[in-house]
């Protein structure tokens, strides 16, 4: 019930916000976005009752970059975004594009829609996504590009990272761990992890590793114990 308060609080602050907008200066634009975005993510959590232990938040940079993460369940992108320091847009399914006020926010935060059986817009949406990481805005992608809590870490869609190479930003991989069980886990084990793995710099990776580089940063989130 008090999620629900929270969604409907978070729907009106669509009226206002789309109202008073085109009057705040970029700065305040951003700063508002920044705490919606945190508030959401935490109030997500927090309702779902999940634990989450948070490993290497040093590695965490003051700067644009690409958040590449394995995918375990809907909760992923709170517990992402809870954590972070800045604003993230994210590469999404077309499908979120259909839901009511939040594919507005959506829009707003620099999310692209992604439609995987259409070669043609799935490529406008990745270069709408490079675009706007180039404007400043950071990204959060799946390449797994589907939930999977058990069955270890899934492929990487191959060039998945190709985004984050053409517009020269860090990337910084994810392992989540367990956030599934804040929608499916038992109340005494609503316990999940999230590593942030050292940055990979576009300036420190050949031609051929920047090719691979899905695949370098699925090697990582796989074993976040090396």
């Amino acid at each position: 019930m008090k999620f629900s308060f929270k969604m409907l609080e978070i729907a009106i602050k669509r009226i206002t916000y789309s109202i008073c907008k085109n009057k705040l200066t970029e700065e305040k634009r951003e700063e508002y976005l920044y705490n919606l975005e945190k508030d959401w993510a935490a109030a997500t959590i927090k309702y779902s009752e999940l634990k989450v232990h948070v490993v290497g938040s040093e590695n965490l940079l003051n700067q644009t970059c690409v958040y590449v993460s394995n995918h375990q369940s809907m909760l992923d992108i709170p517990v992402i975004m809870m954590n972070i320091k800045d604003t993230a847009g994210a590469v999404a399914k077309i499908e979120m594009k259909k839901v009511p006020v939040i594919s507005y926010w959506m829009k707003e935060l620099g999310c692209v829609f992604l439609d995987r059986e259409n070669g043609r817009e799935g490529l406008k949406a990745i270069l709408q996504a490079i675009e706007i990481i180039k404007s400043g805005r950071s990204m959060l992608i799946f390449p797994e590009g589907t939930r999977n809590k058990d069955k270890g870490v899934g492929d990487f869609k191959k060039g998945s990272l190709k985004l984050a190479v053409k517009a020269n930003v860090p990337v910084i991989p994810i392992t989540v761990n367990g956030t599934y069980k804040g929608l499916e886990g038992e109340p005494e084990d609503l316990r999940a992890q999230i590593i942030f793995h050292k940055p990979i710099y576009m300036e420190d990776l050949s031609k051929e590793e920047k090719a691979n580089l899905s695949e370098i940063c699925r090697g990582i989130i796989a074993r976040p114990q090396d």
